[in-house]
């Protein structure tokens, strides 16, 4: 019997293990070419990178509501090589979101007068 139970016992947990949702560790948004990404395994690593040749420079927008806003440049532009560092320590603590923008404001057909971004991701 006490056999029986610990097998039954090692099954379920076996279950409840496998079937637990896996902590996102690396979370990317795209806008067109270009994409953002947040590393959260690796100490809030982030990486903004300009994929698109068209003059339009690229910026991630990272957010923690009410707390603050952190904004990083990829200021080669397409070239080879992406914006990347490590998030301000005070975004350890909290669930912040984070989107990829493109600098288009005014650009021609652009008809909405900001730029364009990608949805919030939260990270």
């Amino acid at each position: 019997m006490t056999r029986t139970w610990l097998v039954a016992v090692t099954a379920l947990v076996t279950i409840l293990v496998a079937s637990a949702p896996a902590a996102a560790a690396n979370v990317t948004v795209t806008q067109g070419d270009d994409r953002a990404s947040v590393n959260r395994a690796d100490n809030l690593w982030y990486e903004v990178c300009d994929r698109e040749e068209d003059g339009n420079g690229v910026y991630g927008s990272f957010w923690i509501p009410n707390v603050t806003t952190f904004t990083v440049w990829d200021t080669n532009g397409s070239q080879a090589g992406c914006a990347n560092g490590y998030l301000p320590a005070i975004f350890a603590g909290y669930t912040g979101s984070f989107r990829v923008c493109e600098d288009d404001w005014g650009a021609e057909g652009s008809m909405t007068g900001g730029d364009s971004c990608s949805q919030y991701k939260t990270f």
